[in-house]
């Protein structure tokens, strides 16, 4: 019971004090003539610029709006298409195709699809395929079974004379497309259709040439092989139309000349080497020869 009344007197001192304190401080407020409220006062820009409303023609309707409204109706005319997307048949294009359709693909599939150089590499792939040419066959032979020393001389001499009848002549074919490449110039172009010519006339010539038998995959090898670099001449005038295609072709082009060079070593060592075949000065074979070595 003690302790109550000490607390209520304890508490009573500490009000009587706040009351005190509270008086005393407005007594030297008032004192100072300073006022208990302070006003913050701003000299600078307002932050939000009034824009006058009129009306000029007191139509009820502010002039910047009417200027948003249309008197005439807005007719929005629309002509539907019927035209569908026609390719050009080009390498190029189709290699962007499936460029697109691949890769919107392998983002589906996120962490399981494939990356863009694997795409490349896939695509790049698949076009060699798509322009490699239909090569010669056995088929398409004319085979001699007669396999004579004079039969093979013979064999020998009209190979000759077709390699002599299309003589490669003027810039090869890659310094051709470089120059047509770094000038810009699609007509320096034209220089391929001579080169194009000798090529398909060396294929032609060949495969329709007879052949003895014991010479089948040699002459098989050389036609081919003219027969492909033709295709890659035939590819380097469409740099400007199908540049893919271009640079595909120029991919198995060094390719295709080596196997050119072999296949005429390969018949000339059959010739000389493995069947001893004599060639005088008046064949057409020593003229290559000579023509050659010159």
């Amino acid at each position: 019971m003690k302790q109550s009344y000490i607390r209520i007197g304890g508490s009573i001192v500490i009000g009587i004090l706040f009351v005190v304190s509270a008086m005393y401080l407005a007594e030297q407020s008032e004192k100072s003539g300073v006022d208990s409220v302070a006003v913050a006062v701003t000299t600078g820009k307002s932050l939000r610029t009034f824009i006058p409303v009129t009306d000029s023609v007191y139509s009820g309707v502010p002039d910047w709006q009417a200027a948003l409204v249309r008197t005439e109706p807005l007719v929005v005319t629309y002509e539907p298409t019927t035209q569908e997307f026609v390719s050009d048949g080009t390498l190029s294009e189709r290699f962007g195709l499936d460029f697109f359709k691949s890769t919107i693909r392998s983002k589906y599939y996120g962490p399981f699809g494939s990356d863009v150089e694997t795409i490349m590499e896939r695509l790049i792939d698949e076009a060699l395929v798509d322009i490699e040419p239909d090569f010669y066959s056995v088929r398409d032979l004319q085979i001699n079974p007669d396999t004579s020393r004079s039969a093979i001389r013979d064999y020998g001499n009209q190979l000759a004379q077709i390699i002599l009848r299309y003589p490669l002549e003027g810039n090869p074919e890659t310094v051709v497309l470089h120059d047509t490449v770094v000038r810009n110039d699609e007509q320096k172009l034209r220089e391929l259709e001579p080169i194009l010519l000798a090529y398909r006339g060396l294929a032609n010539d060949i495969i329709q040439t007879p052949v003895p038998r014991t010479y089948v995959q040699e002459h098989l090898n050389m036609a081919n092989t003219y027969f492909a670099l033709a295709h890659s001449v035939e590819a380097m005038k469409l740099s400007f139309e199908d540049p893919l295609a271009s640079f595909i072709r120029l991919k198995t082009y060094d390719e295709d000349v080596r196997a050119m060079l072999k296949s005429l070593a390969d018949i000339y060592q059959k010739l000389i080497d493995e069947d001893r075949i004599q060639f005088g000065e008046e064949d057409t074979f020593t003229k290559l020869m000579s023509t050659i070595i010159r």
